[in-house]
Order: structure tokens, then C-alpha cells, then sequence
């Protein structure tokens, strides 16, 4: 779970950005929970392996885009947490 939407209003340069920042944090919540993730990189070398892409699509945006987007991938890879399915279902239910 992450609130992505909160995030993005706090890191979006611009307003008009913070429906795209949304998916770019759930980026980030994707490079840390799918299992193509190479378990021979850090997550820092994740997240750097990332930034020449972002840099690609954002660029043309501007500087301070481009740092925004790549500090929304970072919270989302960091900042997701799990919630057991247990927890989502009501006492004695059956997910």
C-alpha cells in the first residue's frame, strides 16, 4: 500500500503533473515487488538504472522534473509497505 496520490501532490513541480507522478511512483512500488527485479543490484543501482530512462521521457520538462520524478520513484520503492491479506478481510471471512 502507498498513498500515491499524496506523494504525488508533494513532488510534483506543477499541478498539471500529479496524475503522472502517480504512476511514477508505482513505479518505484514495482521495481521493489516484481520478481524480473535483478537480485544482484542494490536498490540504490536499481533506482540509478532507472533515472536515464526517466531522464528520456521527462527531460524536455525541465530539470526540476526530471529530479521530481526520480525522487517519486525512490518514495515509492521505499515507502510501500505490505499489508498481510489477512488484514483485509473481515475477522473469520475467507479472503
Amino acid at each position: 500500500a502507498i498513498d500515491a496520490a499524496r506523494l504525488a501532490r508533494e513532488l510534483a513541480p506543477r499541478a498539471d503533473l500529479q496524475r503522472r507522478m502517480q504512476g511514477i511512483v508505482l513505479l518505484g512500488v514495482l521495481l521493489r515487488v516484481l520478481p524480473f527485479r535483478n537480485r544482484e543490484m542494490t536498490g540504490d543501482q536499481l533506482l540509478e538504472a532507472v533515472a536515464p530512462a526517466l531522464a528520456k521521457y521527462v527531460g524536455r520538462r525541465g530539470g526540476d522534473v526530471v529530479r521530481a520524478n526520480l525522487q517519486a520513484v525512490r518514495s515509492g520503492y521505499e515507502q510501500a509497505i505490505r499489508i498481510p491479506p489477512a488484514a483485509l478481510h473481515e475477522e473469520g471471512r475467507k479472503p
